[in-house]
C-alpha cells in the first residue's frame, strides 16, 4: 500500500490555508483543497480526511500530492487534462475581418461553415475569449394572433 505524502507546513503556508479554508472568503473548492491540506498537516490519514469532508480518499491523496509538489500554488488552480482547443484563432479573426458573401453580416453558423473545422459554439467560445464580437440579430417573433 502506499505511504501518504507528509505534510509539514510553514507558519505563512498555515496562515495561508486557514484563511482559504474560510468559505465567505474564496470558492468552495479552493476552501476544501484547503481545509484537506491542513487536515494533512495535522497528520490524519486520507481515509480518516475522506470521511470527515464527504470526499474520496483518491482526492485526498490528489491534493496532498499536489500540495507537496506545488506547494500554495498547487491548490490555487485546479489542472484539467482536457483537448486543447484545435482552431487557430487566427483563421476565425482572418474570416470576420473578410465580408460574408450573402447577408452582410457573420453569424456563428456561417463563420463556422465557413471555416469548415469547427462548430459554432467553437466559434462562440473563441470569440468570448478574444473580446471579439458577432453582432447577434433578435429571433424572429410571429405576430401575436388576437
Amino acid at each position: 500500500m502506499n505511504k501518504a505524502v507528509a505534510i509539514v507546513l510553514t507558519a505563512e503556508e498555515w496562515e495561508r490555508l486557514i484563511e482559504c479554508s474560510q468559505m465567505g472568503k474564496t470558492s468552495p473548492d479552493r476552501a476544501l483543497r484547503a481545509t484537506i491540506v491542513l487536515m494533512a498537516a495535522t497528520g490524519m490519514d486520507n481515509g480518516r480526511i475522506a470521511g470527515r469532508l464527504k470526499v474520496s480518499p483518491k482526492m485526498v491523496g490528489r491534493w496532498r500530492r499536489r500540495f507537496a509538489a506545488e506547494r500554495l500554488a498547487g491548490i490555487d488552480r485546479a489542472r484539467r487534462n482536457c483537448r486543447k482547443r484545435q482552431t487557430a484563432w487566427a483563421a476565425i479573426v482572418a474570416k470576420l475581418a473578410s465580408p460574408p458573401h450573402e447577408n452582410g453580416r457573420w453569424s456563428e453558423r456561417a463563420l463556422a461553415a465557413a471555416l469548415g473545422n469547427c462548430s459554432r459554439s467553437t466559434v462562440r467560445r473563441a470569440c468570448d475569449d478574444h473580446g471579439l464580437s458577432i453582432r447577434r440579430r433578435r429571433p424572429q417573433r410571429g405576430r401575436k394572433r388576437r
